[in-house]
């Protein structure tokens, strides 16, 4: 009965978080995050049940970034924030003019692209994928909500030093690890979000997309470029973002004459929606997945 009673008790929290945009908000913060990772960091320092705050991710429902297109109520929604949260790549365009339009004194902007020191040579705006730009990031989530609630700074801090050393924890695995395989050289035929986790792990990456296209369709031209990569390195194994693509993956393995069978995912976790996050999928487990999957691509 124990066990059923917590069960219930855990529901009733993750219903009433996916029903915050539905409650009277009046006297609360209202914070936005424009992507997964960020909202996940944001109830990880702020607390699930924080009765102060209504968290609300932009875009949602795991269309992805990429794909969402606001609607006039995401539109109209924007001014009504006090902080919003976003990462300020070419996806996060819209909601930056939102905000220009709006021209609120009041809301605070947190934007991650402005705050980080990122390569000038590099437009992707994965930025979340670094593990070392993820425990700059989490600081700012705190910093901006202990400015709006400073009653409640000492907490928010204490929860995010907790996270901050399993960050720096799972930057120490990751360097650790890959630093054991000499040839570091991992071919995708997916997208390739992840140059943040590439540069900070020396990895030589190759994909027939850049980083941050929407487009993921494998013309006979590109298919043909990956196939070529994959018998010049005499690979054993290829890289996929999106489970949907382990077809595609399966088709290339078929036709390329270098004996391999196996498929991997690296998660970039831009596309997980609202239940996935409340479910259980955070930026923490997505990330050592990811590693778990490329020492086992390496292991090849």
């Amino acid at each position: 009965m124990k066990k059923i009673s917590v069960l219930i008790a855990l529901c009733a929290v993750l219903f009433a978080g996916c029903k915050a945009r539905l409650q009277n908000t009046d006297g609360k913060i209202k914070i936005a995050c424009s992507n997964a990772p960020e909202y996940d960091w944001l109830l990880t320092v702020t607390g699930i049940t924080n009765n102060n705050i209504v968290p609300t991710m932009i875009v949602k429902n795991g269309s992805g970034p990429h794909d969402f297109k606001p609607s006039e109520t995401d539109l109209a929604l924007i001014k009504t924030y006090d902080l919003i949260i976003l990462n300020g790549g070419k996806s996060d365009i819209w909601i930056l003019e939102e905000i220009a339009k709006a021209n609120n004194p009041k809301q605070r902007v947190l934007n991650f692209m402005e705050l980080l020191e990122l390569n000038p040579e590099t437009d992707d705006e994965h930025v979340w994928l670094s593990v070392k730009n993820a425990k700059i990031m989490v600081q700012a989530i705190c910093d901006e909500a202990s400015l709006l609630l400073p009653a409640e700074k000492e907490n928010f801090q204490t929860r995010t030093t907790k996270y901050l050393k399993r960050l720096e924890t799972l930057h120490i695995e990751y360097k650790t690890w890959l630093s054991k395989y000499k040839d570091r050289t991992v071919i995708f035929c997916d997208r390739f979000p992840f140059y943040y986790l590439a540069d900070d792990y020396e990895l030589n990456c190759y994909s027939p997309f850049d980083g941050c296209t929407a487009d993921s369709i494998l013309t006979d031209e590109k298919e043909t470029a990956v196939i070529e990569k994959i018998e010049e390195l005499n690979a054993k194994a290829l890289i996929v973002v999106d489970k949907a693509k382990e077809r595609t993956a399966k088709s290339i393995i078929h036709k390329s004459i270098n004996p391999m069978s196996d498929i991997f995912i690296l998660d970039s976790m831009e596309d997980a929606s609202l239940n996935q996050i409340f479910n259980g999928k955070t930026y923490m487990k997505v990330m050592e997945e990811n590693l778990e999957n490329l020492r086992n691509y390496f292991s090849k």
